[in-house]
């Protein structure tokens, strides 16, 4: 499998003993392969000497905030294709190959991910749902949509998570650089919905059934619950606090008014249509979860389980 037209970057805070486990587990894998890390302070030379013989570059740039390091990493990017792999998640190296090749070989979509399962090293329990309404409404809605709009109401109308994608560095560049210039607005969901609003402007996403990735949990922490892991369902759930935050004028503007730039639509019409879908995203967040699944048997995820047991004393 060659990766060679990927980046793959790793974003570390105060979790460094995660490097080594993601060095181990992407070995295989011939992308370009960058650790930006945001901690207090760097690693030992010692350290960052075994990172670059395992050709795997470490750029420290102290504790600054995480859009701004996000921004210095995708601007030095020089591949066609970038991933942004949290520290303690592992993503499926199979599913990321499969990705990589629909964009390839289709140039209408700009970013490509698949459902996503969940371990928690401290009870060793691997956990799962039956297709998560979010993804099966993708799955079973696959289609290419042209009219912009049209394609932005698609996109939310179940929102799946935008950052931890496939995508083209073109667009995810901008992006996040709409973000950072925004940055007064920063939120949870501006940091996940506004991105997937602007990546369905400039094209379709693809959603493939094959895992995607194995996510870290602790489900013994609220921010962690299995209630919030399966569709984000409840009025004081993620997606429905957060949205309702934003879901005001001055916080949507500056989407509102590239929308409008885009299409050529008025202003106050885009800012409609931009509240309407963030309205549709906090309404769907209301509706009935899946069940979590405790998954017991699970060999081809036996890799992922043992690195992420290695972490388990740092949240004990």
């Amino acid at each position: 499998m060659d990766f060679s037209d990927l980046t793959l970057i790793f974003f570390v805070r105060e979790r460094q003993f995660n490097i080594s486990k993601l060095t181990e587990y992407y070995s295989s894998v011939n992308a370009r392969k960058v650790i930006y890390d945001s901690s207090k302070k760097p690693i030992s030379n010692e350290s960052i000497g075994e990172l670059k013989s395992r050709d795997v570059e470490y750029v420290w740039v102290g504790p600054v905030p995480f859009l701004v390091v996000k921004n210095l990493a995708f601007s030095d990017v020089k591949t066609e294709y970038v991933m942004d792999c949290p520290d303690d998640d592992l993503f499926i190296i199979d599913s990321i190959y499969k990705a990589l090749t629909i964009l390839r070989e289709n140039s209408e979509y700009v970013s490509c991910q698949g459902p996503e399962k969940w371990y928690d090293p401290t009870t060793k329990t691997l956990y799962g749902c039956d297709t998560p309404g979010h993804y099966k409404y993708h799955l079973d809605n696959d289609s290419l949509v042209e009219n912009v709009i049209e394609r932005i109401r698609h996109e939310m109308y179940f929102f799946v998570g935008y950052a931890h994608g496939l995508h083209r560095i073109k667009y995810h560049l901008e992006n996040n650089r709409f973000l950072l210039n925004n940055l007064e607005n920063r939120s949870a969901v501006w940091e996940e919905a506004i991105p997937g609003i602007l990546s369905a402007i400039r094209g379709n996403r693809k959603v493939i059934p094959d895992l995607w990735v194995v996510r870290h949990r602790l489900v013994h922490q609220p921010s962690h619950g299995l209630d919030r892991i399966c569709d984000g369902v409840g009025k004081e759930t993620y997606f429905y606090g957060e949205t309702q935050q934003i879901l005001n004028r001055n916080t949507l503007k500056p989407i509102s008014s590239y929308l409008s730039s885009v299409t050529g639509i008025d202003i106050d019409e885009s800012y409609g249509i931009i509240k309407s879908v963030l309205e549709t995203r906090k309404r769907n967040a209301m509706g009935k979860s899946k069940p979590v699944i405790e998954l017991k048997d699970n060999p081809e995820l036996s890799t992922i389980v043992d690195l992420m047991n290695d972490t388990v004393d740092f949240y004990k």
